[in-house]
């Protein structure tokens, strides 16, 4: 599907006004494979990454002439994609390096997060454990006691057979961390979450309308046990802290000078893979809050029922954090655009150690009548 900015940006390529369209092709996995594209996107649900055009070629498939442009994923890095897209350039001139869009987190082990316990103003840091055996037995079910854990996004478990038919699965790099349910219960008992010391960020040119992006997978502990035992219909409740080393008095109460996301989704039974948009507008800020002396962020998660409050639901689910993201959608650029974009019919999943191509095929007698499609 060429985008109605692409559309825009082909029409100044032809009238010599821009000297490309079609630079780079970027990768994500926030649609769900198979959703049809409008052309009004203006950008990926969740882009993992991209990648400059490495081929280019005109195929003939039949009767139809088909203008062909693929880029190469990293070999050593996993990726899950569902979605395709191609761009007139890397990224927006316009917007300095510190508003453009970008990954903020990907959950890997160079950014060294470590799993904390809360208990009022005191944090007990340690280690998180990376899994690598199974999570539980053979029939998929995760048994293991840690409430926060690493491992990889292809453990035998994770990739059980009945987990996959139904769409569960972290889709970006191969790492995750895994936060048990009952991590958060309210903001007066002790919390458990994960923590990162001296985060290289600084959204302060950001706008009120640009969103952070956080891509999540839910994990039932047990596949299906046909007791009714662990209810679909549940509420998650995401908190994300970015937070400074100074507090301050507020009403009498000693206050982290942070900025928050606290956030519910409530999933439909049977949807495990979000994509949570917060715009900037809906942070939580305190008084003197400023960006840059933003020494740490913490994240934690509570899974509840709505359908009264049962405890031991809390310990049956797992969120598999996925990436953070931040998307400028407010600096104009007439000649950058997310010119072509596409959902995958299915998952197109690429290997560690693999090497892999990804096309992006235009249909030259429909250029202008926006068709288009991505292998």
């Amino acid at each position: 599907m060429i985008t109605n900015k692409g559309k825009d940006v082909i029409t100044k390529y032809l009238l010599g006004q821009t000297a490309t369209y079609a630079s780079y092709i970027s990768f994500g996995c926030g649609a769900t494979p198979g959703d049809a594209a409008d052309g009004t996107e203006t950008a990926m649900d969740f882009e993992m990454l991209r990648v400059p055009i490495s081929s280019r070629s005109l195929v003939k498939l039949g009767q139809n002439k088909i203008i062909s442009l693929a880029g190469e994923l990293p070999l050593a890095e996993h990726y899950n994609i569902t979605e395709v897209a191609v761009w007139s350039d890397a990224s927006n001139g316009l917007a300095s390096s510190n508003s453009d869009s970008r990954v903020l987190f990907a959950f890997n082990n160079a950014e060294n997060w470590q799993q904390y316990v809360l208990d009022g103003n005191i944090y007990q840091n340690e280690i998180i454990e990376y899994i690598s055996t199974p999570l539980g037995p053979e029939d998929g079910s995760i048994t293991t006691d840690k409430k926060i854990f690493s491992c990889s996004a292809n453990n035998s478990t994770l990739k059980n057979t009945e987990r996959l038919k139904k769409g569960q699965g972290v889709r970006f790099l191969d790492n995750t961390i895994m936060l048990r349910g009952d991590c958060w219960i309210n903001e007066a008992s002790p919390s458990n979450g994960i923590r990162l010391q001296v985060p290289v960020l600084n959204l302060a040119e950001a706008a009120p309308s640009d969103e952070i992006r956080i891509a999540l997978s839910l994990y039932p502990t047990e596949i299906s046990d046909g007791s009714g035992n662990l209810p679909e219909e549940i509420d998650v409740r995401l908190r994300v802290r970015f937070l400074t080393e100074q507090t301050q008095n507020n009403n009498g109460n000693v206050e982290q000078i942070a900025a928050t996301i606290d956030t519910t989704i409530q999933p439909e039974p049977g949807q495990y893979y979000h994509i949570l948009r917060v715009p900037m507008s809906a942070l939580q800020i305190t008084s003197n809050f400023i960006w840059k002396d933003v020494s740490a962020i913490d994240m934690t998660v509570g899974v509840t029922p709505r359908q009264g409050v049962q405890e031991e639901t809390k310990e049956k689910w797992f969120v598999g954090v996925d990436a953070v993201r931040f998307e400028n959608l407010t600096t104009p650029n007439p000649l950058y655009a997310m010119v072509g974009y596409s959902v995958a019919k299915e998952n197109i999943n690429k290997f560690a150690n693999t090497n892999a191509y990804v096309e992006f095929r235009y249909g030259i007698d429909a250029l202008f009548q926006g068709d288009s499609n991505a292998d």
